[in-house]
Formats: structure tokens, sequence, C-alpha cells
């Protein structure tokens, strides 16, 4: 029934909880849902919350449906404590120390602290605290030994003194994880704790590694925040979140956003929020639930530990179903107060979400509808959290006898909290929801308000004002589409590469979030700001210089650099409900990657649909509105080129990796990369007739070609294929992106250069090629200059130390040619 919201888990979820809903509702009821949808496609909601007769027989059959498919007496069964359970686990993680098998051990004790009853046995928690950070510095996890041991308090005076004594003579920042500040103070506070001679070696330690907190810098080019940034990030009085470099502005007399106050410079923090409220995905890794710190770390054993090799040796899977060879583990992580379902980082974030968020829903076990109904429980855990101004905000719009929670949006207030005031405030679009969705709106919100009254999470004053309370429900679900934002684990950790397996991409969502005033940014196809995520905090940084009074902006997701013009348009109107209008759009700036050729004007053509209820018809439309109907031979082609260059880069890979085909026929390296010339020549061909030369494809294959050729030795057609890229970046001069690959390829020509000269007869003139790499290193330093694009913005430090070296060289060699003269 959600056809028009995007894939993401959280919506999937909902998307199926509601067609789940929807279908029970019209089996068990009377309702024609028909005749209800015809009814919507006229109607604003108001129209069916006052209709008390449809209420009531939707009403009866929601707690049908929540009687038949959610029953609480299993779930509480299920997410509850069990100490029996913890007890088993704690005797079984101790037959795996026996056996020396550390990792199942390490999981048995985690899962046993997950489920024991804190109120029952304490001291029974502690003996399994401890035994976990033996393990984890029997594993030489430190930083997870450190945290354990930091929960003890005094009872295990020895394990701290063996920490101690391991740790002394390790380096921090390769054995410990985070800023050295914070694990320097966590260390120093194990000294009340222990031995004089311990602490006499913390003493050494804090000494040895001190000058680490002054000389610790972040990589400007890595997505990792500064922790010392945000606690010195310097705020703006009135907006949260916001820097005071920032503030909100009406544009054009049509749109409210940001604007820099101040001119700023590139890489600058201008806003850092957290969530108002949050919807945990189910991720194979696991997160503190309330910052999202990740809890889980991929295992590999250190080769010169031979405990660990013994235990690589008998066991490192983490279940019987998975048989990664580099598995996950938990980290140190401490469980909540009442179910087993969350784990947080240290007391103090489980004390936070307690307090915020996660008493209420945890002690009527509410959570454990979470995973059930996807991104409705954005709603659910925030009006459960927020009690008391969601009355408020209902008595208010019945003493006004108004259905609108929302202020003005055209001005500017005085204040913008992280208040649930500010997310009443965030925008709707009801006129662009169709009757199905609707629908799915109105089911959703009557089942929230049954359950939440079912589990005793309200207030009577939510129940006695029925009809408002159901009304701002629906308010709320139609804020979701255009105000909630994905949670991504920027930094989530990579496979090691090995023949069996690849390495896992980063940037993997692990949540929702609706923020209070994110909210505010615009967008824009070309943004002067990026988000990064620090945990659940968004952080927006510029990505460029700005001026003074310049709009601020983020993208919504796509940019002209990722997606063609015309489906990033379709895509915001679906998503956002608006119509871009930004620089980017109204030059109608272009991705190209997956761009063909037009075989009219020889220029970018693009594959488009037009959707129709009844079926979906492809054509070709390029800038010039030139139109093809008869897509499939293009296709065809575009397809057979394909699978030549996967033919040819499989033999690139394989002169490499192996001197056996797939058929166990003895192939030398020179007759492998022969194939790959072979099939990435037949490629090339079909490309020159059916894509663009921009097209990631193209661009991947001149790379291959390039690689295939450097290994052959033929520099001079590596230089030639080099040449093309470069050629293909210039047609459009002025796009910065564009720029940027255009001087890593110049980069790459050099060395080709370089290669092609040294391996030239000594008695040959190559004066040309001469010429040639100076006009290169001209043209490089001329772009640097003038576009301002720093190294990090354009290649790694060694290949920009490379140019300056090479550089240096020919002036040198210049220099001697003259005097010899």
């Amino acid at each position: 029934m959600l056809d028009n919201l995007n894939n993401e888990e959280g919506w999937q979820k909902f998307g199926d909880f509601c067609d789940s809903l929807a279908s029970f509702i019209n089996s068990e009821s009377k309702i024609d849902l028909k005749k209800l949808e015809k009814k919507l496609q006229t109607d604003r909601f108001d129209s069916i919350v006052d209709d008390t007769d449809l209420n009531d027989q939707i009403a009866i059959a929601v707690e049908n449906f929540i009687a038949k498919y959610f029953s609480f007496d299993s779930i509480a069964d299920q997410f509850g404590k069990d100490q029996s359970k913890a007890l088993f686990l704690m005797k079984l993680g101790d037959d795996f120390v026996e056996q020396n098998n550390y990792l199942d051990a390490l999981r048995s004790y985690s899962d046993a602290i997950l489920i024991a009853d804190m109120d029952e046995n304490q001291n029974f928690l502690m003996e399994l605290f401890e035994r976990r950070a033996r393990i984890f510095l029997k594993l030489n996890l430190f930083q997870d030994c450190l945290e354990d041991l930091l929960l003890l308090s005094e009872r295990s005076s020895q394990l701290v003194d063996d920490f101690i004594s391991v740790i002394k003579d390790l380096d921090v920042q390769e054995n410990f994880e985070n800023d050295p500040k914070k694990i320097l103070f966590k260390i120093d506070k194990l000294k009340n704790n222990i031995n004089e001679i311990s602490r006499e070696n913390i003493e050494k330690f804090l000494k040895k590694f001190s000058h680490l907190i002054q000389e610790k810098q972040t990589d400007s080019r890595d997505l990792r925040i500064d922790v010392e940034e945000i606690n010195n990030f310097e705020q703006n009085s009135s907006i949260n979140g916001a820097s005071s470099k920032i503030s909100l502005a009406i544009f054009d007399k049509k749109h409210r956003g940001y604007r820099s106050n101040v001119n700023l410079s590139e890489d600058e923090t201008l806003f850092i929020e957290k969530p108002f409220t949050i919807h945990f995905l189910q991720t194979k890794e696991s997160y503190c639930a309330n910052c999202c710190t990740k809890l889980s770390r991929i295992y590999i054993s250190d080769p010169s530990n031979n405990d660990c090799e013994e235990d690589r040796n008998t066991d490192t899977t983490m279940n019987s179903d998975d048989d990664e060879e580099f598995p996950l583990i938990l980290k140190s992580f401490v469980p909540c107060y009442h179910c087993n379902r969350f784990k947080f980082c240290d007391e103090q974030c489980r004390q936070e979400a307690w307090n915020d968020f996660h008493r209420n829903e945890c002690q009527s076990f509410l959570i454990c509808c979470e995973e059930q109904i996807g991104n409705a429980y954005l709603i659910a855990r925030m009006i459960v959290a927020n009690s008391e101004p969601v009355i408020k905000t209902i008595k208010n719009s019945v003493d006004s006898d108004s259905i609108d929670f929302v202020s003005n949006i055209d001005t500017i207030k005085s204040n913008y909290s992280r208040s649930y005031q500010t997310i009443c405030d965030l925008i709707t679009h009801p006129e662009s929801l169709d009757a199905k969705t609707k629908i799915c709106y109105y089911f959703a919100a009557m089942f929230l308000q049954i359950l939440l009254k079912k589990l005793n999470t309200i207030s009577f004053e939510m129940v006695r004002y029925q009809k408002a309370f159901l009304k701002l429900l629906l308010h709320h679900f139609q804020q979701l589409p255009s105000n909630i934002f994905n949670i991504f684990d920027e930094n989530a950790e990579e496979f090691p590469v090995t023949d069996s397996n690849v390495a896992v991409l980063k940037n993997r969502s692990i949540g929702t979030g609706l923020y209070a005033n994110l909210s505010l940014f615009n967008h824009s196809c070309d943004p002067n700001c990026r988000i990064v995520f620090f945990g659940s905090k968004i952080i927006v940084k510029t990505i460029r210089e700005i001026s003074s009074g310049e709009e601020i902006c983020i993208s919504y997701g796509p940019t002209y650099s990722t997606m063609n013009l015309y489906r990033r348009s379709k895509w915001l109107l679906q998503q956002y409900n608006f119509v871009c209008e930004c620089q980017a759009c109204v030059e109608r700036k272009e991705s190209f990657h997956d761009a063909f050729l037009c075989p009219k004007c020889y220029g970018p053509t693009f594959l488009l649909e037009d959707d129709d209820s009844d079926r979906s018809s492809r054509y070709f439309l390029c800038r010039q509105q030139h139109r093809l109907d008869n897509v499939e031979t293009i296709l065809e082609n575009f397809q057979k080129a394909l699978d030549f260059k996967k033919s040819g880069e499989k033999w690139l890979h394989r002169s490499e990796n192996s001197d056996e085909n797939h058929s166990g026929e003895s192939k030398s390296t020179d007759e492998c990369l022969v194939e790959s010339v072979k099939k990435l020549h037949q490629a090339d061909l079909l490309f020159n007739e059916t894509i663009y030369c921009l097209n990631s494809n193209w661009i991947q294959l001149k790379n291959s070609q390039i690689d295939c050729y450097l290994k052959m030795g033929h520099y001079d057609r590596a230089r030639i294929c080099s040449k093309q890229i470069i050629a293909s970046y210039n047609r459009y001069p002025n796009d910065r992106n564009l720029l940027v690959l255009s001087l890593r390829e110049r980069i790459r020509l050099i060395k080709i250069c370089w290669l092609l000269i040294e391996e030239l007869d000594e008695n040959r003139d190559h004066s040309d090629l001469i010429h040639y790499r100076q006009e290169i290193f001209d043209c490089v330093n001329f772009y640097l200059d003038h576009y301002r694009i720093k190294s990090k913005s354009t290649s790694n430090d060694s290949d920009l130390d490379f140019c300056l070296r090479q550089l240096s060289k020919l002036n040198i060699e210049k220099s001697s040619n003259s005097t010899e003269d």
C-alpha cells in the first residue's frame, strides 16, 4: 500500500505490517475498503475520524488483530530476563574456557549478561562481567577488558593487576579505540582498586603516552569526527543543534532555511543534533540502544597469541549456521535493566535511555513490537516518552476546535528547542497523499491508539480525547516521509579481503531518526554541506567555502553527480513532494554514470520509463529531446559488451592470482593478459556504439585496459587510454566533480609517461614526451591554483608528493641541459 515510499527497511516493514492489518480488517469487518478508498480520494482525514460508526467497526477488528498476532504473555517470556538460563550459559562458557575455545566462551558470557536478572542477584552479574573481562584479556581485546573492569569496582583487584601488567608496554593507538585522552582517563580510574606495584605501572603508562593527547589529530579525509570538535562546538542560542555561525532566514520570500552569518571555510561543523526519537533496525552487528555506538567487531586472531591461535583452530563461528572466516563478536556492553533486547555501551547511556524513552516501553513490553511495525514505532516511542506535552497539544487542539497542529512555517520563531512542539511543527504534505496511503495511515493510527491503551502506556486524557488523539497520530504519520533520516554506520568495519570473501560495503543503515531542527535544512542537488554521523548524532559539515548570507543546503539523497536529472526530480517529488529548483536543476546538470549514446546527436541519452497502471514502457530521451522508443537492440548490444567486459576483467584478475583457469588448463600470466585484452577490446567496440563516454562502465573498461597494458609493458597504449579518459572529463570543464577526476587521471598519466620515457632507448629523441609531460604539470598546477582544490579533494598525499618530486626533477634536468649547452 505504500508504493510511493522508498525501499528503506523501516518503510518496508511498515508497509508489510499495513498490508497485513488492512487484509485482516477487510476479512473481519463489514467495511467496504473500495468505498472507503473512493471516499478518501477527495476527503480529508477528519471526515472518517469523525465517523463514529466506522471507527467502532475498525476498532473491533484492530483489537482482534492485536489479540491474534500480539500475544504479550509469550512476548514477555521471550524478551524478559531468565536467571536459570543465564546460569546455564555461564556454565557453558566455563566449559568452553576449559577447551580453550575463547570465542564461544565470550559469546556465552555475553548472552548470559544480557538475560541475567539484575534485581535477583547482583553478585552473579558481577561474576559474569569478571569472566568476560578475563576472556577479553585473553584475546588481547584490551579496551573491552578495561570497560568491564570499570564495572567490577573493588572486587577484582587481581584481574586489574593482570590487566596492567599486560598493557604497560603497549601502544595506546594500536591497541585501543577512540581518543587516547578518554582511554587514559579510564585507565587512571583503576588506580583506586589496585596494589602499589600496579599503581606505579599505571603512572608510568600514563606518563609514557600522555604526549599522544596533544599529537592526535583527526584525518580530515576520514568521515569520523573528532570528539574534541563535538565537545567544543559553539551552540546557537536560539536553535538547538545549530552553530552560532548560521541562522534561519526566509529565501526568495517563499521558503525557510539556514543561511551563513559569516564566511565559512571548507570542513567546518555547522550542526550537531541527537534524534528526538529513533527506530532501531535489526542488524547483524550490535549497537548501543542510546547513542548507536557499535558494540560488535570483526575478530581476527593475533598470530603471535598462541591461545588465540588455538582458539581459531577450535571454533571461531558465531553460531552453527554462520561459516564466516572472520566472525563478529560483541564488545563490552551493559544490559538493559528489564528486557533482554537492548544493550548499551556504558552505564551512562543506559540511564539516559531509561530516563528519556525506554522506561515505559520496556516495562510494558511495547518494545517487542518495534521490529514488526517498522517506522511506525518512531511515533509509538515518541508518544510514550512525551506524555505531558502530547496531552497539552491534544487539549490545545480541543480547546481551539482545530485539527491543525502546525505553527506558521512561513515565519521564523524566536526559539527552536529540542521539544515535542518543534516536532509537531514539522511540515506535512496531506495534498500529496493518495487514497491507499491515507487508509494505511488511518489503520496504523487506530492500531497504535488501541495498542498503547491496552498496554497502559498512555494517560487518561489521551483516552478521553480519543478523536483528537487519533488526529494527532495521523498528523505524525504524515510527517514521517518528509522528515525522517536514515542513520548510517559510516565506520562499519570491513572484512579483510581473501580469496573467499570481499570487502563489506561501508555506510550501513542501522536505524531511522526524527530530528527536531535538522529538517529545516533545504535540499540542493549540488549541496555545499554534507551529513556525517557520530553514532546517532547527525553532523552537518561544509564541503566548500561558503559566503556570508548564502543558503546552507544538504542533499536529501540524490545529487547531480549521482543521479540524472529526470530520476532525481522524480525521486524528490515522490519522496519529499517538491519540484527541485536548485541551481543544479535549473542549469540541468546531469550525472552521466548510466548515460547511453544518442544515435542522432551522439550526446548523452537516458533510459526512462513511463509508469502506467497497466504497463511500463521504456524509451531513450537525450538533452536535445531526441526520443528513441526502440531500445531493445541497444540494450542487447550493451549486455553483450558487459559480458565481454566481465570476461576480460576475470582474465585480468586470473593473471594476478592464479595460473589455472576454470577448466584446469594451464595458462601463463602473459596468456591470461592476452585473453583479457581481446575481451576488453570487444567490449570497447560495443560500448563505443551504445554508451556515452562518461558512463561508469566505459570508465571502468578503460581502467581495466590501462591495468592490462601496464602489466604487459605496453605503456604507449596505456597512455592512449588515459588520454581518452581525460578527454571525456574535459567535455564539461566547469564541472568541479569531473575536474577532480581529471586531475587524478592526469597524475596517473604523468606516471605512465615517466615509465614510457624510461623505456625509450637513450639515443632516441623523446623531447616531445618531455614537452607533453611539462604541459601536464603546468595544467595540474593551474587547476590546483585556480580552483583552490585541496590535496584531500584530488588524490592522496603520495600522488601529490610524486607530482612535486617529478616536477622538481624535471626542472633539474632542464637546468642541467642548459648548462651543458
